[in-house]
């Protein structure tokens, strides 16, 4: 029997690039599925297979979560993996009471290695039409890039299992150079806005520059990653950028949100004779599956 434990709807995106993503467990076994929206979303899924194996020579540190297509281009399904996101664990040190800086320089290297470290895959940083297509134009940057970018290598994409650490989305791969000071700026960036609250953090701009990331790069990196958005979500993508930022997740965190809606579901239970409790997208005319639970797409 298959029952959808979780479902997400990226709908705000650009149709070629809308997905639902679920969690699924069929017959005893969980998975993750991916599945296209509209009909010219089928590339974007068919995808993941090239982007599989652009990546997964790419860093002897992280392994990368190899696609399956079970029901051709249309949906493809990923293992469920038992663990934490890399994020919550470099969280976890910096509650012990570890400098932030030395816990987060610590975790870039393993993405991207120590800067040291001789790395045949990378190459100075030259932009391109294509670059300039997603990222929009830059000023001239003295950086190294990768001939393969993943922009969703992020410490919350990547999970910290039993067998070591895993790559369980990368969504937005491109064949084209992009700065290694950028993706590291991304991954800083969510970092900050999904523990700012935490521990305390002020200015976003001062917690870059414990990371070499000055005022003149930080506005550079933050147009690019606004000219991303756009090119991701369409014209109107500004309105949807603060929301897009808080869709970042790992399938821990849809666990983690699926159990606490569930929480919530159990305390106004009692009031169930008083209120009928419909949640779906008001006027989408689409009813979401009920099992365990209905989440409204945003």
């Amino acid at each position: 029997m298959k029952q959808t434990l979780f479902v997400k709807y990226n709908r705000t995106r650009k149709p070629e690039y809308q997905i639902r993503t679920s969690i699924v467990e069929e017959d005893g076994r969980r998975y993750v599925e991916k599945a296209a929206l509209r009909l010219e979303g089928e590339l974007h899924i068919h995808s993941f297979q090239k982007k599989y194996e652009q990546l997964s020579g790419q860093n002897s540190r992280i392994k990368v979560l190899k696609p399956e297509f079970p029901q051709g281009d249309s949906t493809v399904h990923f293992p469920f993996l038992e663990g934490i996101s890399l994020g919550e664990k470099l969280g976890e040190e910096i509650r012990r009471g570890r400098p932030a800086d030395q816990v987060l320089k610590e975790g870039l290297e393993l993405i991207f290695g120590k800067e040291k470290e001789e790395n045949q895959e990378l190459e100075d940083f030259v932009p391109v039409p294509a670059f300039e297509e997603v990222f929009g134009a830059v000023p001239p940057l003295k950086e190294k890039s990768f001939h393969v970018s993943n922009v969703d290598g992020l410490f919350e994409n990547i999970m910290v299992t039993s067998e070591g650490l895993w790559l369980m989305d990368y969504e937005w791969v491109f064949e084209f150079p992009v700065p290694i000071g950028f993706l590291k700026y991304r991954n800083l960036y969510y970092f900050y806005e999904r523990f700012k609250s935490v521990f305390g953090w002020g200015n976003c701009m001062a917690f870059m520059e414990l990371f070499g990331i000055g005022e003149e790069l930080f506005q550079v990196y933050s147009q690019m990653e606004a000219s991303f958005q756009t090119y991701a979500h369409g014209d109107s993508s500004q309105g949807y950028l603060k929301q897009y930022q808080q869709k970042i997740t790992t399938f821990q965190e849809l666990k983690e949100e699926e159990q606490e809606l569930f929480s919530a579901r159990e305390r106004i239970w009692p009031f169930r004779r008083k209120w009928r409790i419909r949640i779906w997208k008001s006027g989408s005319g689409e009813r979401p599956s009920a099992f365990p639970i209905t989440i409204s797409p945003t």
